[in-house]
């Protein structure tokens, strides 16, 4: 049973609806994926003021009056829960924020709960916020770290003294190249092996370049693709690739 009165959201995305109004998707601790009507935030001439709280990642503790015959919920009420976090203050993090923000609007489509899955979202955009050294390697660590939830994490059976190839249809980092040509070769497939052994305590030990992080940008995305429907032409890619150039 659904508390209305007290939601723990994530927001992905949001569009103007009228003049003062937006509607956005936000996923819950609760209810998973849901749509929210949130009126008198966007008023002409007015000081940014709540429409603030509704950039792409943002943490948001609300209050929404339950439905009735429509399934979208009308907010009440909405703080911000932790005042000092301003993912979006930062272009790199803002990049980062709304690319990911992306990927999940076209991945988190379940209108159900999933308790961690929620628990890995909220925590690690709070370390998106507190992260300084190896931030431009963040974003590749939570995808990789996503698939666990997906239910598509790789199967690592290579032997990694010699040379390794990501097979991405079959989801597999091995030392023979498959018979079909969805593949990442070496040396690329040696650093996106480190990318899913790491974790965001040591986003600065994985030693990339801007070349290599935009390549294993692209071949994540396309890991994602080819194992989840709707997930394709993210049109974020191309400016979170140019703020790392």
């Amino acid at each position: 049973m659904v508390d209305y009165s007290k939601l723990r959201g994530i927001v992905l995305s949001s569009v103007k609806y009228g003049e003062s109004s937006l509607i956005v998707q936000v996923y819950t601790d609760q209810g998973g994926r849901q749509s929210f009507m949130v009126n008198g935030v966007a008023r002409k001439g007015k000081r940014p003021g709540k429409i603030v709280l509704f950039q792409p990642l943002s943490l948001l503790e609300i209050v929404a009056v339950p439905p009735k015959k429509s399934t979208l919920l009308r907010v009440k009420e909405v703080i911000n829960p932790f005042p000092g976090l301003y993912v979006n203050a930062d272009l790199r993090k803002g990049a980062i924020a709304v690319f990911l923000a992306e990927l999940l609007s076209k991945t988190m489509r379940e209108e159900e709960p999933n308790e961690s899955l929620f628990a890995f979202l909220w925590s690690s955009i709070q370390m998106l916020d507190v992260v300084e050294e190896g931030v431009a390697n963040f974003h590749l660590v939570f995808m990789a770290q996503l698939t666990r939830f997906l239910g598509f994490f790789p199967t690592i059976s290579a032997d990694t003294s010699s040379t390794i190839f990501f097979d991405i249809k079959n989801g597999v980092f091995r030392n023979t190249l498959p018979s079909h040509p969805v593949v990442i070769l070496d040396p690329l497939s040696s650093l996106l092996l480190k990318v899913f052994e790491g974790s965001f305590s040591d986003l600065n030990k994985i030693g990339l370049n801007n070349t290599h992080r935009n390549l294993l940008a692209e071949g994540l995305v396309d890991y994602f693709q080819h194992h989840m429907d709707g997930v394709s032409n993210l049109k974020s890619l191309a400016v979170l690739k140019e703020v790392f150039n």
